[in-house]
């Protein structure tokens, strides 16, 4: 089995016939589909043939010669999501990346010889990203509109 990497720009690639020739030729593939709201939206009419294209390449006698899987990657609520694609058996895992605990996020920091401090939950990407996060100061600079005005 391989991997194959699929970018938001290129997604649309699902759907053209030449895919399909790639993918007999290349049975087993797990295709990783990140940031992938807008190819699993719900379809509407004919439009949206994308998730059509997933659900036929991965289920039903296609599926069945083909072997894909994919692991899509979004951040919208599964309301926005194709329901079809949310059907038991087709569906094999959800995962959903929520906030840690203050007490995990501080362990996360520990770990990695932040110096840092959670003050509460926080996700991943924050605690990454905590030294670039924005502080509150106690001594908050007034502005001034207008006329220079002498406190």
């Amino acid at each position: 089995r391989g991997l194959v990497f699929i970018p938001p720009h290129m997604v649309t690639s699902l759907t053209s016939p030449d895919f399909l020739t790639f993918l007999t030729d290349n049975k087993g593939l797990t295709f990783i589909v990140e940031d992938a709201e807008a190819a699993l939206s719900p379809r509407q009419g004919s439009e949206n043939s994308i998730v059509s294209s997933i659900l036929n390449m991965t289920d039903g006698l296609l599926g069945d010669v083909l072997r894909c899987q994919f692991i899509c990657t979004f951040n919208t609520e599964l309301t926005n999501i194709d329901s079809a694609l949310l059907r038991p058996g087709r569906l094999l895992v959800r995962h959903e990346f929520v906030k840690l605990t203050m007490e995990e996020s501080n362990k996360y920091l520990k770990s990695v010889d932040q110096e840092e401090v959670a003050v509460g939950p926080m996700s991943l990407a924050e605690l990454i990203n905590i030294d670039d996060m924005p502080t509150i100061s106690d001594d908050v600079v007034k502005s001034t509109f207008g006329f220079n005005n002498a406190q």
